[in-house]
């Protein structure tokens, strides 16, 4: 048998291909989509109830978060403590994770005991009780939580750069105050509840080893039922209003370093811009062989990481370039980033430096799709973005055409940096 040479590195392949999910899908009785995508997952299934209104929705802040969080803190049938002993009981685990605009609760357990616990989080999603004990628990958890983070520069800077680019009347430039939590009531949660945990905007997905009565179990279970509500009250958040002032410091006393935010109101994965951007993102400060980070942390040794991010939102989005850097070195590190840009701007990327972020993006791509779980959980990030099932197929193909005259015609268009706002907190 010929034993493998550790001095030979494999052999690198190009990613040619990705193909599209392809899940299984139905309706419930009632409407309720349903996407399964199976797999071998050593005989565990995962069921997601995901409601398309995430934070962002609601009257007052904090009201959507605090919605989902307490949906397993009681029911109109089980106590917080009842809950907990069934879901040990079966081995299994019950999360929500709530986002800008979508929130998901997830149950993961043994195929075997999925009969006995979707009654558990049908009752969970339809029927919570909202209890005022509870409550004053998770109020207290997070309160703390927020405190802690606003003591950090990073926070600080991302809250005020999030501000400048949206206004403060935009969920997303909102900036929450420990008055927002000491706010909340039982009755708030209820009516954001009835208004948005609803049959119209809930969806399913179904992954790992779901087993052969998984239709009749979900439509026993959410749709032979009854649910506070059968349509969503509409929600659609305000056009972002940026301010005036593109350049701001924030003074946090007893800061160890600085955190510098800096970037522009841009557009998300629907505009036909948004690839090649995403490949420029990377070249700049998308991953840790980024210019950002061989420029400020292994060059001149400013930071520990530097990076660039395209945050994409329900109807809009936007570029960051963020770091954290000692004051001495704020306004030589600002420099430099600038310089980055103006690089990108004047100079076309090496074909060689194109072909690694190209490999790189390709490679993550592969991730996406590693076994069921995590292709469900690009399921639900395609459907909260409402993007087609073949995005990343034709992502792939795109980034493979794109070339270094493409890469600064973005550059010349997007990363003006007189349309940037710039935020530094720290002293």
């Amino acid at each position: 048998m010929t034993g493998i040479n550790r001095k030979q590195p494999p052999r690198v392949h190009r990613v040619d291909r990705i193909e599209p999910l392809n899940p299984l899908t139905f309706n419930l009785s009632n409407g309720i989509p349903v996407y399964c995508i199976e797999g071998e997952s050593e005989g565990l299934v995962r069921t997601e109830v995901v409601f398309s209104i995430g934070h962002w929705a609601g009257k007052w802040p904090l009201t959507g978060a605090f919605t989902y969080l307490m949906l397993q803190e009681g029911t109109l049938h089980h106590s917080p403590a009842e809950i907990a002993e069934i879901l040990n009981y079966h081995g299994a685990t019950l999360t929500a994770d709530v986002r800008a605009n979508h929130c998901f609760v997830t149950l993961l357990c043994m195929t075997k005991h999925l009969p006995a616990l979707l009654a558990l989080l049908s009752e969970i999603i339809r029927e919570p009780s909202f209890p005022v004990n509870e409550l004053e628990v998770i109020r207290n958890q997070q309160l703390q939580t927020f405190l802690t983070q606003q003591k950090k520069v990073r926070t600080i800077a991302d809250n005020h750069f999030r501000q400048a680019l949206f206004g403060n009347d935009h969920p997303n430039g909102y900036i929450t105050t420990a008055a927002d939590y000491a706010a909340i009531q039982p009755e708030y949660l209820f009516e954001f509840h009835k208004n948005y945990c609803a049959v119209s905007n809930c969806t399913i997905i179904v992954s790992g080893d779901a087993g052969p009565e998984i239709a009749g179990l979900l439509n026993r279970h959410f749709s032979e039922v009854t649910w506070t509500s059968t349509m969503a009250a509409a929600f659609s958040p305000p056009p972002p209003v940026p301010g005036r002032q593109q350049k701001q410091f924030i003074r946090k006393k007893d800061a160890v370093q600085n955190a510098i935010f800096t970037g522009r109101l841009l557009f998300n994965r629907h505009h036909p811009d948004y690839i090649p951007m995403s490949v420029l993102n990377t070249v700049l400060g998308g991953y840790f062989g980024s210019r950002l980070m061989k420029n400020l942390r292994e060059d001149k040794g400013y930071t520990y990481g530097a990076s660039s991010q395209l945050r994409d939102l329900s109807n809009t989005g936007y570029l960051v370039i963020s770091t954290e850097t000692g004051s001495q070195y704020t306004s030589a590190a600002l420099k430099e980033i600038y310089s980055e840009i103006h690089t990108l701007r004047n100079k076309r990327i090496d074909s060689n430096e194109l072909d690694n972020v190209v490999s790189y993006l390709s490679g993550n791509m592969l991730e996406l799709f590693d076994g069921p779980f995590a292709s469900a959980d690009t399921c639900r990030m395609l459907m909260a973005a409402k993007l087609p099932f073949n995005y990343y197929s034709r992502y792939l193909q795109a980034i493979h055409t794109i070339t270094p005259e493409t890469l600064i015609e973005m550059a010349r268009r997007y990363l003006n940096p007189e349309d940037f706002y710039e935020v530094v907190a720290g002293t």
